[in-house]
Formats: C-alpha cells, sequence, structure tokens
C-alpha cells in the first residue's frame, strides 16, 4: 500500500492524479500547509523541506519501504512500478522527461511565482502583472505544439501530461482569462479532463 501525503497544491495535485490514472491502492492524507501540518515534526520526518507532495511505498523497489518527496520523482516511480505513461523506448522516455521537466519548471514554476504574488486576491499587484506574459508565451508554445500532438510528448498520455493538466486545474482557479484563446490546449485539455483518472485525482474531497 502507497501512502500519499499531498494537499491541492500544483505538485500535490498531480501525484494524486497519477495514484488514480495508475490504478495503484492508497491512501491519501491530506495536509493542510495553511494551518501548518507541513510543519509538523512527524510530517518533517518525511520530508525535512515540508513541502508536498511525498508518498511513502511500503512495497517499494525489492521489497523494501520507499519515501519520494518531489513531484517529478514520484511520477517517474509510480509509472515504472505500474509499467504506464512512461516510455520504454529510450529516445521517446528522454522526450517525455524533457516534455515534464518543461512543463513543472518552466510553466510551473511560473505560475507558482504567479499564485504567491496574488495572495489576497490582488491580480494587478506588479509581480503578477511582470510574470503574466511569461506565463502567456509558454502556453503559446504548448498550444502551437499540442495542435499537431495529440499530448504533451507524442500519441500517447503521459507523466507530462498530468503535470500539465495540474498547473491548467490551477490556472483556471486563479483566473481563467490565463487560458483564453489557445485552441489547442482548449482540445486537449478537454481530452485530458474527460479521463476518469484525472477527475479522481482533482478531487480532494
Amino acid at each position: 500500500m502507497i501512502d500519499l501525503y499531498s494537499a491541492p497544491t500544483l505538485n500535490g495535485v498531480r501525484a494524486k492524479i497519477m495514484l488514480d490514472e495508475c490504478g495503484l491502492p492508497y491512501r491519501l492524507y491530506k495536509i493542510n500547509t495553511a494551518e501548518g501540518d507541513n510543519k509538523r515534526p512527524e510530517f518533517l520526518a518525511l520530508n525535512p523541506m515540508g513541502h508536498v507532495p511525498v508518498i511513502v511505498d511500503d512495497d517499494g523497489p525489492n521489497g523494501a519501504p520507499l519515501t519520494l518527496t518531489h513531484s517529478h520523482s514520484i511520477l517517474m516511480y509510480l509509472a515504472d512500478k505500474a509499467n504506464r505513461f512512461l516510455p520504454r523506448d529510450s529516445a521517446q522516455r528522454l522526450r517525455t522527461i524533457d516534455a515534464l521537466a518543461n512543463v513543472s519548471i518552466d510553466l510551473g514554476q511560473t505560475l507558482d511565482s504567479m499564485i504567491v504574488l496574488s495572495r489576497g486576491g490582488d491580480l494587478t499587484a506588479p509581480g503578477f502583472k511582470l510574470f503574466r506574459p511569461r506565463f502567456a508565451g509558454y502556453l503559446g508554445v504548448w498550444d502551437k505544439a499540442l495542435l499537431t500532438s495529440r499530448y504533451c510528448a507524442g500519441d500517447e498520455v503521459s507523466i507530462a501530461d498530468f503535470a500539465m493538466i495540474s498547473i491548467h486545474a490551477r490556472a483556471r482557479q486563479l483566473d481563467p482569462s490565463l487560458l483564453e484563446g489557445y485552441g489547442g490546449l482548449d482540445r486537449w485539455a478537454g481530452d485530458m479532463n474527460a479521463r476518469p483518472g484525472v477527475q479522481a485525482g482533482l478531487n480532494f474531497g
């Protein structure tokens, strides 16, 4: 059984989506970061950085327990464990990992900065306005790619798509206008949001 310690953040959502998509059994422990759950000693014993998500797999490699504390490594580990969503072919596997890094680091960190700068609901804050065109530029590149590619890394859904849909969902919550005018992205998001695993993963109850 896998224990998932998470919250509905950019990184936290994608780990839950991955577990629901893979159909792996897990227990969800909701971490309320606003109340400081991630700073409590019992959580810091799992991840001294105090970040979500964290997974603890009692049946890790060679049957030994395994703890992972970063969404990238969690997605890749679960993909290998379930043998899904990360190609075995070396070239396509690297293209998928490259897409994941681009989505999570470039696009995701830009949106995360916007979220921090807009706390309190001020979407006109100078910092927010500074990052908004950068976010739009990244989305424009992905929109163009998704006009000719069904998914982020090719014709098959992958861990890169689960990272991207968590960003898409959080951007919609923050300001729906951030997502306006992207035909390729809209088509892709419709396909992704129709997936039962994505629907379950986005629901923290």
